[in-house]
């Protein structure tokens, strides 16, 4: 009986522990929880630290004029002729079905195609760098470091610092010019604006197309019509002559524009197919993407900001430091939780964590060995 006794309070001992087991567990997970329901989001934190520290909250533009590639272009021309001026402003590319006397943005070869392409239109290769804007005055050879724009090593319009990474290219013309302003876009997408960045950087061949020349620049300049913001002035183009020669200024002479370069049509169908589930800003020109960027902005920061958002909102939140407690008590829940339950396997495996100690251990066997001495005696005295 005494045997069955201890298995009896083994079992409620175990019973017990496993019940303070699960109940510390249910106990820590409803805690965690808690604790992560009342924890801000990451948005909140931003706006809160704004607040605090007296930022300005501007509003983050969506960009609502974002569309697919294939809504903005019906196909590789539109792409081409309307991405760099369109038909408005001066394209700067010609989608040419003759491939034999139209221009790659791109090449894999030693010997730079397009020069080909140069002589067969009746043209000189130059040997100077038409385009100012980053450009070199002459092409020169780069160094064994000229990587992203490669096939333009050995004559190159363009340093090797501002074309040494995709990032540098979208980033040159500053904000509003990125391609990727909608959100990032497929990787086969950016490789044919990389190419085309490359290829206006650097090409010597680009020159013989640029929009304006010295003469014409000059000649507008000193006569008082050039206009970064010409599209908000009437009456251009005004007439000048200068050295015997009419101009027809138009309040954007630059020496960095380029006008009508024949480019392969293949090359254009490639990039618009491969860019057609990407997304682009406005009517697909970067010129008029520019423009309303920077309108955004405008009329963001003409905006009078928010007040911070208030520390707390009512009796729906707690304080900083109450998550902390609440956190670091848990934590020590689990804790213990854990060991309880190496407690009962140990206890049911019979190895248990705590046994008794040797000295107490015999005082028991010894006092219950003189009882039972105790017992026998009387038992015989009786007989």
């Amino acid at each position: 009986r005494s045997h069955r006794a201890n298995i009896s309070d083994r079992h409620a001992s175990h019973f017990i522990m496993r019940k303070a087991s699960s109940f510390m567990c249910v106990l820590v997970v409803l805690l965690s929880g808690g604790a992560e329901a009342l924890r801000p989001s990451a948005a909140d934190r931003i706006v809160f630290a704004a607040g605090l520290i007296g930022l300005p909250q501007l509003v983050v533009s969506n960009w609502g004029d974002c569309r697919r590639f294939d809504e903005i272009y019906a196909n590789g021309q539109e792409l081409c002729e309307t991405m760099w001026g369109g038909t408005a402003n001066g394209q700067a590319f010609e989608y040419t079905t003759d491939e034999e006397n139209a221009y790659t943005m791109w090449w894999f070869e030693n010997e730079n195609p397009n020069n080909l392409i140069t002589q067969r239109l009746g043209k000189t290769v130059p040997n100077t760098c038409e385009l100012q804007y980053f450009h070199k005055a002459d092409p020169s050879p780069e160094g064994p470091g000229f990587t992203e724009c490669h096939p333009w090593h050995e004559a190159s319009c363009c340093h090797d610092a501002t074309t040494d990474t995709p990032e540098q290219l979208r980033d040159s013309y500053g904000a509003g010019y990125e391609w990727d302003r909608c959100g990032p876009i497929s990787q086969a997408c950016e490789r044919f604006f990389v190419m085309e960045a490359c290829m206006y950087e650097c090409s010597p061949n680009a020159g013989l197309y640029r929009r304006f020349s010295d003469a014409q620049v000059t000649a507008c300049a000193e006569a008082g019509y050039v206009n970064v913001n010409y599209e908000l002035y009437a009456g251009f183009p005004q007439s000048v002559t200068a050295g015997g020669v009419l101009y027809n200024c138009t309040g954007d002479e630059n020496k960095w524009e380029m006008y009508k370069m024949p480019i392969k049509a293949s090359f254009c169908d490639s990039w618009f197919r491969a860019c057609a589930e990407d997304l682009f800003c406005g009517t697909g020109d970067f010129f008029s993407c520019a423009t309303t960027y920077h309108q955004e902005l405008a009329f963001n920061a003409s905006q009078s900001p928010p007040p911070p958002p208030p520390i707390s909102d009512g009796d729906d939140s707690i304080p900083g430091w109450a998550v902390a407690v609440i956190i670091i008590g848990g934590v020590f829940l689990l804790i213990l939780c854990i060991f309880s339950m190496i407690m009962v396997r140990k206890e049911r495996t019979g190895e248990p964590i705590f046994t008794p100690m040797n000295g107490t251990s015999e005082k028991r066997k010894t006092a219950t060995q003189a009882s039972a001495d105790g017992v026998g005696m009387q038992h015989a005295s009786g007989v």
